[in-house]
């Protein structure tokens, strides 16, 4: 697939749909939006899925309980296989879900960061 400025061609097509979008007001991604529209809207943009709906959702919209259930990094910490298995344990951190994603995440980049200095 050819790459525009880095990007391959697929991205910077749903990078276009989603700046149409939020240039025309049909989707706002500011703080205390309405969550379950907005998610709709994004899911509605040929190339976003549920993991970039549920990061934007951590980041724009300021979501605390906002669980990107199919990540690789998220799935491996739980000892699980599956988006479903992540969510089912992820469950006991609601509505504080966010806030454990990123501590697990910065978790994954110290062992990282300590595995390459050895």
């Amino acid at each position: 697939m050819r790459e525009v400025g880095g990007l391959t061609q697929a991205r910077a097509l749903t990078l276009h749909a989603l700046s149409v979008e939020v240039a025309s007001g049909r989707l706002r991604l500011a703080p205390l939006e309405p969550l379950e529209p907005t998610l709709e809207r994004m899911l509605a943009i040929k190339g976003i899925g549920d993991w970039t709906a549920q990061y934007v959702a951590m980041r724009a919209l300021s979501w605390p309980n906002a669980f990107p259930a199919g990540d690789l990094i998220l799935r491996r910490h739980l000892g699980v296989e599956t988006a479903a298995q992540a969510s089912a344990q992820a469950a006991q951190w609601a509505p504080w879900r966010a806030y454990a994603t990123v501590h697990l995440w910065r978790h994954h980049d110290r062992l990282k960061h300590e595995a390459s200095h050895d």
